[in-house]
């Protein structure tokens, strides 16, 4: 069985269709500065028999990417896809394992995704625009926070009344965990040491997104992130760390528009804001 993987990031979509048991990779890509325009063309990367092109074109969402891709895709018979896994950036507390994707599921995805405005919105779309193109195709959500499961309760609660925290589930999740586990198993792996005694710092560092997780025994035990994907570094166009103060500032800026400051901290600071010019870093540098 082929299955197309798929890794939706805040301005890229990578890909990899892999030829199932014997993990055989048919091809794979990134669809990379998906949205609005930045100093370079959007473009995908993509790969096949070791050869790679690029290919030039428009992409204002993750659902076009996905067609611009799968029309590369369609140019050989033997990558068609029998299954979709699809990353997805927030489980909320909804979801702690991978989940089969039906319309409950995609309807509770909707319910969550102001826990991951820049992520989860276009992932949920994404879905939709797989089971469009392809109705009877199996897919599979993998979600980002499950990783994080593991981090303690001292770590992940923050300072506020008790009912806040339980009635809006307002706690660290953590983020990037797909990544993160990766990392610290194959680290483990090269580095000849058992998982369950392995101390470390597992750093993603991403074109949109970066975290920093500190692994104890194997296991997630803090991540920079936490509600939601904006806490920790500094980003591309995300703010990171923030005294509270200045979001009810900028609240109050705004006239009492929440969208419009998550908008301004979610897509027109971090390297963006700090630049004047770009949320690419290629392009400050």
């Amino acid at each position: 069985m082929n299955i197309l993987v798929l890794n939706c990031g805040s301005s890229s979509l990578k890909y990899r269709l892999i030829s199932m048991p014997d993990e055989l990779e048919l091809a794979a890509g990134e669809a990379q500065r998906i949205g609005p325009k930045t100093a370079e063309p959007a473009r995908i990367v993509h790969k096949r028999d070791k050869r790679e092109s690029i290919h030039v074109v428009p992409m204002s969402s993750h659902a076009g990417a996905f067609d611009e891709i799968m029309k590369l895709l369609a140019k050989d018979a033997a990558l068609i896809p029998g299954a979709v896994g699809h990353r997805v950036v927030h489980g909320g507390a909804l979801f702690s394992r991978p989940a089969v994707i039906t319309r409950q599921v995609i309807e509770d995805l909707e319910s969550i995704q102001g826990l991951a405005p820049l992520h989860n919105p276009p992932a949920t779309n994404l879905i939709k625009a797989c089971q469009a193109r392809y109705p009877r195709l199996p897919q599979v959500a993998v979600f980002d926070t499950a990783f994080h499961s593991t981090i303690p309760e001292h770590a992940r609660t923050y300072a506020l009344p008790k009912l806040l925290r339980d009635d809006l589930g307002i706690r660290k999740y953590g983020f990037h965990g797909t990544s993160h586990q990766y990392v610290v198993e194959e680290a483990a792996r090269r580095l000849g040491r058992r998982l369950d005694s392995f101390n470390a710092v597992s750093c993603h560092l991403g074109s949109g997104g970066a975290s920093l997780c500190a692994v104890v025994n194997g296991e997630s035990a803090d991540n920079t992130m936490g509600y939601c994907p904006l806490q920790g570094l500094v980003m591309s166009t995300r703010c990171g760390d923030l005294d509270p103060a200045v979001t009810l500032r900028l609240m109050i800026e705004a006239g009492g528009s929440a969208e419009a400051v998550e908008a301004m901290l979610n897509k027109s600071s971090g390297v963006l804001g700090l630049s004047g010019m770009s949320g690419d870093i290629r392009d400050v540098f």
